[in-house]
């Protein structure tokens, strides 16, 4: 990351924004700042300068996923991202403008957010701007739009999960693992959902969360600050707000007993064991779950490869772990694969022995510091991006209200001791609260 101070409007600067625009804070992210500013319809701009390259990214955050659906309605956020690249809102204009201005875009749907990605030459950046509050500003797809992207939605439901067994297992793990909470809910859809969305199931998702009021655009690279804030505030600045819609939110709780799903499929068998752990909002356990991973199974150092497949009695041919930060809740992954002579059971067996000597004999200062040190090589390497830096922002902001985010953890996790290790592994890893998936010819 690099900035310069003098390119950054002066707080004089700054008092004579155009009305209806307040600029809320400056705020440091390592060597750079990100300036925030609210327009009266409550939309909210992130701002980070930085001119060590002639580009620009912008990214738009919506706060809606696919936790916000409805039973019978799974589905509908991410085939509303595909109509937003569709029909007259879309491809022949958004996309074929990007391209003709040099820049590339991209978006994704999550459990908790929908984004637009746009990453252009500098000078491009407010074109950006107008072509972006066009199609935010009113949902344009029609019928036709509608039927060609349901088949695209199915096609690729069909590609990645009913004739994927491993896609297959994610899904159905999640839902046994969420089966109370609507992180349970395929991204995707299921297939019989998908098929009933109509234009006022669509319309009415558009008008009730595609507003300014739940909305974050952040803008990173080589800009100007009041040149940002002018374009957006005349593109952006008339979209009316709306109430805020309540979330059907049903807390998780303990189960008190292991959920087992066999799958059968002609495939090398593996199992997958799944825990329930800390969200992102959990800032101090989250991030001690983000070092226990690493400590277990971050690369061939870790505690759990050690034990599974580098040693002279491995049980497993491969093992990997995957930790999902969500806003509310996390999931926790450990995925095996085993060597001739041991059985699916074997594995479950090796891996409870891992997390038993992780509860009863504290890791050590020196893994944690290497855990730290691969969390920082991944971190500050990925913001030396400014499309990454517009994403890392929006989503913070977005989602907790924090542009920083990732660089306040890049400085907290350097205080995670043994004892909060510890502390996460005692609290979360528990074998009567967690789903195991088994795959393999008759589930073995």
């Amino acid at each position: 990351m690099h900035s310069s101070d003098s390119h950054l409007p002066d707080a004089k600067m700054l008092r004579h924004l155009r009305h209806g625009v307040i600029h809320d804070a400056r705020l440091p992210f390592g060597s750079a700042f990100v300036d925030r500013f609210i327009l009266s319809n409550g939309l909210r701009v992130l701002v980070m300068e930085d001119h060590s390259a002639p580009i620009a990214a912008m990214y738009t955050g919506i706060g809606v996923g696919s936790r916000h659906e409805r039973d019978g309605k799974t589905g509908l956020a991410h085939l509303l991202e595909h109509l937003m690249f569709g029909g007259e809102n879309g491809s022949t204009q958004f996309e074929s403008a990007v391209d003709a201005l040099g820049g590339r875009c991209n978006a994704f749907t999550w459990y908790d957010m929908t984004c637009f990605q746009t990453e252009v030459p500098s000078r491009a950046i407010l074109d950006i701007i107008r072509i972006e509050s066009e199609r935010m500003r009113e949902f344009r797809a029609g019928p036709d739009d509608l039927a060609r992207e349901l088949e695209i939605v199915l096609s690729e439901r069909r590609m990645r999960v009913d004739d994927e067994p491993v896609g297959r297992m994610v899904e159905e793990s999640m839902a046994l693992l969420f089966q109370d909470h609507t992180y349970g809910r395929p991204i995707i859809g299921t297939a019989n959902d998908i098929k009933s969305l109509d234009m006022t199931d669509i319309r009415g998702f558009f008008d009730g969360y595609y507003r300014p009021n739940n909305m974050v655009l952040t803008f990173a690279g080589d800009i100007d600050t009041m040149e940002i804030i002018e374009s957006v505030q005349a593109g952006f600045g008339a979209l009316k707000s709306a109430p805020s819609s309540v979330e059907d939110v049903r807390p998780e709780f303990p189960r008190n007993r292991e959920l087992v799903r066999a799958i059968d499929a002609d495939l090398a068998s593996r199992v997958w064991v799944g825990y329930i752990v800390p969200g992102s909002g959990d800032r101090l356990d989250h991030l001690a779950m983000v070092v226990l991973d690493q400590v277990l199974f971050g690369g061939r150092i870790g505690r759990g490869y050690r034990h599974l497949v580098s040693s002279e009695r491995s049980i497993a041919t491969n093992s990997s772990s995957q930790h999902i930060a969500l806003a509310h809740y996390g999931a926790y992954w450990v995925s095996m694969q085993p060597r001739e002579g041991h059985s699916l059971d074997d594995l479950i067996d090796g891996l409870d022995d891992c997390i038993r000597e992780l509860k009863q004999n504290p890791i050590s200062q020196d893994e944690i510091d290497m855990a730290r040190a691969q969390f920082e090589v991944d971190g500050f390497g990925a913001l030396e991006r400014c499309g990454y830096r517009a994403q890392a922002m929006g989503g913070g902001e977005l989602i907790h209200g924090s542009p920083t985010l990732l660089v306040d953890d890049l400085a907290a996790i350097r205080h995670i001791r043994p004892g909060d290790i510890l502390r996460v592994a005692r609290r979360y890893l528990h074998n009567p609260e967690r789903v195991v998936m088994k795959i393999g010819k008759d589930g073995k």
